[in-house]
């Protein structure tokens, strides 16, 4: 199905088997790893875990709004860039104090995302690359 695509984005969920993909061109889809951060944010065990999950929930989310806004042109590409690179910077740095977090399950998680960090900010570098697959 992907066949030769290699001046193409391609927006794939965290499925392992995709990992084969050029990083450059390689984009995790936004509303699968919101889904994932939801359940961290959800975390019945509470506490610490809970608090930064919901911490990158309200991160990510603040991600689409951004994004909502520039495709509405509310923001000037150079608005859009600068709030998306703190953006970027604070998930990441909640990213790192997740990957610590008391719970196994979903400290892995972290440390799965800061490793494919990259593949989170793809459409940020080839505008007009959406951040999730359509339906």
């Amino acid at each position: 199905m992907l066949g030769k695509c290699e001046n193409n984005i391609v927006i794939t969920d965290q499925y392992a088997a995709y990992n084969f993909i050029n990083p450059e061109r390689h984009q995790l889809c936004l509303a699968h790893v919101l889904l994932n951060l939801q359940q961290m944010a959800d975390y019945t065990g509470g506490g610490l875990t809970s608090q930064i999950g919901k911490k990158l929930v309200l991160t990510l989310q603040a991600v689409f709004r951004i994004q909502h806004r520039y495709e509405q042109s509310t923001l000037t590409e150079i608005q859009w860039l600068r709030r998306m690179q703190r953006l970027k910077r604070r998930f990441k740095t909640l990213l790192e104090q997740g990957a610590v977090a008391p719970s196994d399950r979903y400290s892995v998680r972290c440390q799965h995302l800061l490793k494919y960090e990259k593949w989170l900010w793809v459409f940020v570098t080839y505008q007009g690359t959406t951040y999730q697959q359509s339906s």
